[in-house]
């Protein structure tokens, strides 16, 4: 589809050209009210949008949040522009020489590398220009992740440094190591702490086996929403309400639908 203020609306450039009319004379009012502080909240918006899509394997969703975000990062761009940060040639410039500058292997001495070693190649040049930047190892974690996430990227640098459990088994012996402080716990506080350091050691065990933590407890948050609301229905079916059932009886139903959609 043509529009008026696009000649052909299939790159980067007409949507900044799109968003050069929003934010320009005659433009939209509102659009010209936000901020980079304001525009945090639809990034977060669209990012889990776009994540709910792809969990839901819906290709028009995943096409459309793709959009949404991409908008959301153009916006930031015009808005940096107007204020004389930058533009999307540096944005471009800057993206594309750290991506070729991580990839020795293939832009500089291509040779075929494993995926593990190509990990360890990127984190050993994200530790060397960081380390030129006198920045800590831990200081590149956004504050704002979600704090599995946090977690995650916290053992990930401190693994690039060396810090690091030698073996799997060693990293498994700190969940129930934790456990046991939690038990030994004797306030609230002790309690919340050792919770901490449980979940703490619990996203260790979750990156070295390669696994998203955020990302799994979703799933499982998703399962068991799911099989919850089929036990309601079933429950419902079969002239009962899950408030009249007792534990028995609701978690013998649950066995029974696990079964059915395992």
């Amino acid at each position: 589809m043509k529009h008026k203020y696009c000649k052909n609306p299939v790159s980067f450039a007409d949507m900044i050209d799109l968003i050069n009319r929003l934010l320009g004379p005659g433009g939209c009012e509102w659009d010209k009210s936000q901020t980079f502080a304001s525009i945090r909240r639809f990034l977060l918006e669209e990012t889990h949008e776009l994540i709910e899509a792809i969990t839901e394997k819906n290709v028009s969703e995943i096409l459309d949040e793709i959009g949404d975000l991409i908008f959301q990062l153009g916006f930031l761009v015009v808005l940096a522009k107007n204020i004389g940060w930058f533009d999307e040639k540096d944005v471009f410039n800057g993206i594309i020489s750290k991506m070729i500058q991580r990839h020795p292997h293939i832009f500089q001495n291509p040779q075929k590398l494993k995926k593990s070693e190509v990990q360890l190649n990127w984190n050993k040049i994200k530790s060397e220009t960081t380390r030129g930047l006198n920045a800590p190892v831990l200081g590149s974690v956004p504050k704002s992740s979600p704090s599995l996430v946090a977690a995650l990227l916290i053992q990930e640098r401190a693994s690039s440094v060396g810090f690091d459990w030698l073996e799997y088994e060693q990293v498994l012996a700190k969940v129930p190591e934790e456990i046991e402080e939690i038990r030994k716990a004797s306030t609230a506080v002790n309690k919340e702490e050792e919770f901490g350091d449980l979940l703490f050691s619990i996203v260790n065990v979750a990156r070295w086996i390669g696994i998203n933590p955020e990302l799994a407890l979703k799933t499982a948050n998703d399962k068991f929403i799911g099989r919850f609301q089929k036990m309601a229905f079933v429950a419902k079916s079969r002239g009962s309400d899950l408030n009249d059932m007792s534990f028995v009886e609701k978690n013998k139903l649950w066995e029974e639908i696990k079964i059915n959609t395992d």
